[in-house]
């Protein structure tokens, strides 16, 4: 582990909220303030990709039918409402975007003392366009070019 924090966290794996939840939190115990954590899968073209089982062979969407995000985009309502201090960006990376974190507190224990009311809560929140949509509406987009050269010490305000 870096000595003062680490700088940069890309989070992928499991497509299942609560364990990017769980990765989050943990990464954020090991980051500075102005770090920066990636999480991918966030933004999925439809609502058939946010299966929490992978079933291609009945999609819909036989184009996009071996994508498959799981319901990681719950990530975005769940730090919005319990880490409303944290500064949240999108950025429309294919095939399924990136969102990006900062303004983050190595101390916060709110997302482990929440845990397992957080996962129950939003167990229960349906994987749909609507759903998706307002999960969108709560996260600005920028360009991934403007995360070239980018100075932590403005947190996204580019």
């Amino acid at each position: 582990m870096a000595p003062e924090g680490v700088d940069l966290a890309f989070l992928d794996g499991m497509h299942l909220f609560e364990f990017l939840l769980r990765y989050f939190a943990n990464a954020e115990r090991r980051s500075r303030g102005n770090s920066l954590i990636a999480m991918h899968d966030c933004f999925p073209l439809n609502a058939e990709m946010t299966k929490r089982v992978h079933a291609f062979e009945n999609r819909k969407d036989k184009t996009f039918a071996g994508w498959w995000t799981g319901d990681v985009w719950k990530i975005i309502p769940i730090l919005r409402k319990y880490r409303p201090d944290l500064v949240l960006k999108g950025v429309r990376s294919p095939p399924t975007g990136l969102l990006f974190a900062t303004n983050l507190d190595p101390n916060s224990d709110v997302l482990f003392e929440n845990y397992l009311r957080i996962v129950t809560e939003f167990k229960a929140v349906e994987n749909s366009e609507a759903n998706l949509r307002a999960a969108y509406e709560q996260v600005e987009f920028v360009e991934a070019r403007a995360l070239r050269g980018f100075d932590h010490s403005l947190h996204f305000a580019l």
